[in-house]
C-alpha cells in the first residue's frame, strides 16, 4: 500500500509529464507553453507462461514512455493496454481486440489529441503484435505527427543486435531472457522466479529465429508452437542483463524521436 500511495504521490508531483494526473486548464496551459507532444504507451494483455505477468508488455511500454518523457517534453498518456494478440489465443489471461476495433479507437484518440492542440504523437510500443496495424496509421493524421517504430520495430531489432552477445535461442521472442530479464529490472514483482522454464527453442541454440519462422508462429497460434507459451529460455535471466537490455531499448526510442525532430525542422 506504501508503494502505491508513494507512486501516485510522484506523478502528482510530476504531473506535467502525466495527462490524467493534470486539469483540463493546466494541460491548456502547458500546450501553450509548448508542451504539445504527447506519448502514447502501446501494450497488451496476454500470458507470457508462468512465470511472467499477463499485463507486462503495457508496463514496460508505460516505464519507456516516462523515462523518454524525461528527456523529450512531452506528455504521458494513460496506457492503451488491449492489443491485438490473437496469436495468444487458447492460454488463459489472453485479452485481445480485433484489429478493426484497435484502429477505430486509434482514430478517436488521435481526433481528440488534435482538438486538445497535440502536434506530434509519439507511439512506444510493448508489443509485437501491435506492430501490423501501426503500419497503417502512416506518420501523419489531420495536421498531426505520428512518431512510431512501426517500419523498424525496436524491439525485434534490439533483439537482434544482443543475438551477437549473447545465445539467441536463450533470448527469444517472447518471455525469454530479453523480455524476462527487462521485467526483473523494471517490474520486479512481475515475474516468479520459481516457475522460469524453457520454452521453444530453435534446434541449434546458436541459431536466429528466422523473420519466416516467426510469421508462422503467428499464423498458427502460439499455443500450437510452445505449449508453455513461450519463446525463447528465461531461466538465466537476471536484473543485471535486465538493466542492460532496457538501456538499449530506451537509447533507441530516444534516437527515433530525435530523428523526427530533426525531420520534422527539415519539412518546415
Amino acid at each position: 500500500m506504501k508503494k502505491s500511495v508513494a507512486s501516485l504521490g510522484w506523478i502528482f508531483q510530476n504531473r506535467k509529464m502525466f495527462w490524467d494526473a493534470s486539469t483540463s486548464q493546466e494541460i491548456l496551459d502547458e500546450v501553450h507553453r509548448g508542451r504539445d507532444t504527447a506519448i502514447l504507451p502501446l501494450g497488451a494483455i496476454e500470458q507470457h507462461g508462468a512465470h511472467l505477468v499477463t499485463g507486462y508488455d503495457s508496463w514496460i511500454a508505460k516505464r519507456i514512455a516516462t523515462d523518454l518523457s524525461k528527456k523529450v517534453k512531452a506528455w504521458v498518456l494513460p496506457s492503451f493496454e488491449f492489443g491485438t494478440s490473437d496469436h495468444h489465443r487458447g492460454f488463459h489471461g489472453t485479452l485481445t481486440l480485433r484489429e478493426s476495433t484497435v484502429m477505430a479507437m486509434m482514430q478517436d484518440l488521435m481526433q481528440s489529441l488534435c482538438e486538445s492542440e497535440i502536434k506530434r504523437l509519439i507511439l512506444v510500443n510493448g508489443h509485437g503484435g501491435n506492430y501490423s496495424w501501426m503500419r497503417k496509421l502512416g506518420n501523419q493524421f489531420k495536421g498531426m505527427r505520428i512518431v512510431q517504430d512501426g517500419d523498424r520495430p525496436i524491439l525485434f531489432s534490439v533483439i537482434r543486435e544482443l543475438e551477437i552477445e549473447y545465445p539467441a535461442a536463450a533470448l527469444g521472442l517472447h518471455a525469454g531472457l530479453f523480455e524476462t530479464s527487462m521485467a526483473l529490472h523494471t517490474h520486479t514483482d512481475a515475474v516468479r522466479k520459481n516457475l522460469m522454464k524453457a520454452g521453444l527453442v530453435p534446434a541449434n541454440p546458436e541459431k536466429a529465429w528466422t523473420d519466416e519462422e516467426i510469421r508462422g508462429f503467428i499464423a498458427v497460434g502460439l499455443k500450437n508452437s510452445s505449449p508453455n507459451g513461450i519463446i525463447g529460455d528465461p531461466s538465466q535471466a537476471s536484473l543485471e542483463l535486465g538493466r542492460k537490455f532496457y538501456d538499449r531499448v530506451l537509447e533507441r526510442f530516444l534516437e527515433l524521436v530525435t530523428e523526427s525532430s530533426y525531420q520534422s525542422r527539415s519539412d518546415t
